[in-house]
Parts: C-alpha cells; structure tokens; sequence
C-alpha cells in the first residue's frame, strides 16, 4: 500500500476527535490536511443567553441589527412568547411561573439559536 494514500486517513482518524472540520486536498500528488475552526451560524453572532440557575434568572439580548423570538414552556405549556425588536434586552425570573421542568427557545427568523432545558424546584 501506498504512503501517500494513508497519510490523509492517518490524519483525520488522529484528528477525529478534534472541533475541527476537516476537508483533504492533493495536490500534485502530495495530500494535505487543512483544519478549519467549527462554524457558527450567523445567527448566533445576534444573541446572547445566559441562564443564573441559583436566582432563576434568565437574560436574553439581542444585537441592534437583529431581533428575534423568545419561547418559554413549563411542562410543556407555554408560559412566554414574546417577539424582540434589535436591540432589545429581555429578563425573566422562571421561579415567577411556578416550579417544573423549563424548556426555553429563542430564535432569530426561522433558525433556533439557543435551546436549554432548566428544571425550578
């Protein structure tokens, strides 16, 4: 078997487990391993999420070029949906709708950018 063929294996299963992507290029016989950092979509760049687990407490901003859409369910029934302009900085207190189990979504458009299960007890 040929070096060359086994090199581009031997360099994706050895960084397989990395966070990279991988493509493999030749060129002029020679194969060579390019890593390039993960991909985040767009829209992620647009919101920021943070959850407090001790308070509750739940902040979601959005960016000024991009609103969106925040969606709380507790024991799946939904309890907040709310519409965000640009711009626009929201805070909840989940312990304010009862105790349970918490799914929350925000999305920008059609595409979720944060997703997070909270249990309140």
């Amino acid at each position: 078997m040929d070096i060359k063929k086994i090199i581009p294996v031997m360099a994706i299963a050895i960084f397989g487990t990395s966070n990279y992507e991988k493509t493999v290029q030749a060129q002029d016989n020679d194969p060579t391993v390019i890593l390039i950092p993960p991909h985040k979509s767009p829209d992620q760049q647009f919101v920021s999420v943070n959850y407090n687990q001790a308070t509750t407490q739940l902040n979601v901003v959005f960016c000024a070029e991009q609103g969106g859409k925040v969606e709380i369910y507790r024991n799946g029934t939904l309890v907040v949906g709310t519409n965000a302009p640009a711009g626009a900085s929201l805070s909840y207190v989940l312990s304010n709708y009862g105790r349970g189990n918490y799914t929350v979504v925000v999305s920008c458009g059609k595409t979720v950018v944060y997703y997070g299960n909270h249990v309140v007890k």
